[in-house]
C-alpha cells in the first residue's frame, strides 16, 4: 500500500505513490498489461500472460529403463524433481504397480513407496506433473504385482517405462 505521494514535476498535479522505508522512498508501482489503450491489473485472478518458447537447454532430462520388477531401478541418484512418466506393461494377464521411492536402495518387500500407479495388464500409462513432484534423497522405481509392499515382482522385461526428471 503507498504511504504517501509524491510530486512528478514539482506543481504539475501529477504524483505517483511511493512505499517509505526507513525513510527512504521507494516507488510504488501496480504492475498491468494491455493493448493500446487498454491495462488490466494484474491479480491472482488476472496473472501476468507468459508465453513459453521451445528451448534446446534447460529442460528436462529422460531416461529410458527396461525390465523393471521388485529390484528398484534408478531414474535419478541424488535429489531431484519427477516431472513425468510412460511406463508399458508387456503382460497381457497381470496388472502391475509402478512404485516410486525416495531413496537411494529401497527394499521393495518393506518400504513404503513415495507414489504408486497401477499399470494395468496388456496397456501404457502416462503421467505428468507439470511442477514435478521432488525427492530429496533419489528417484527410484520398482514395480510389482502387489499394491502393498511385497517381494512379488512381474516377469523379466514385462514392465519398461520413460522417466522424465530433474
Amino acid at each position: 500500500m503507498t504511504d504517501t505521494t509524491v510530486g512528478v514535476t514539482e506543481g504539475s498535479g501529477l504524483n505517483y505513490g511511493v512505499d517509505d522505508i526507513s525513510g527512504t522512498k521507494y516507488p510504488y508501482f501496480k504492475a498491468s498489461f494491455g493493448g493500446s489503450n487498454t491495462f488490466t491489473h494484474v491479480s491472482t485472478s488476472d496473472p501476468m500472460p507468459v508465453q513459453d518458447y521451445p528451448n534446446t537447454t534447460g529442460g528436462c532430462t529422460s531416461i529410458r529403463l527396461s525390465d523393471i520388477d521388485e529390484t528398484e531401478e534408478t531414474v535419478k541418484g541424488s535429489a531431484g524433481q519427477l516431472y513425468g512418466f510412460e511406463a508399458y506393461n508387456a503382460d497381457a494377464s497381470n496388472d502391475a504397480f509402478l512404485h516410486f521411492y525416495d531413496a537411494t536402495a529401497p527394499d521393495t518387500s518393506s518400504d513404503t513407496p513415495k507414489l504408486s500407479f497401477l499399470i494395468e495388464a496388456g496397456t501404457s500409462k502416462q503421467v505428468t506433473f507439470e511442477k514435478g513432484i521432488p525427492f530429496a534423497t533419489a528417484i527410484t522405481v520398482g514395480s510389482l504385482t502387489t499394491w502393498a509392499p511385497g517381494a512379488t515382482g512381474p516377469d523379466a522385461n514385462e514392465i519398461n517405462g520413460t522417466f522424465w526428471y530433474s
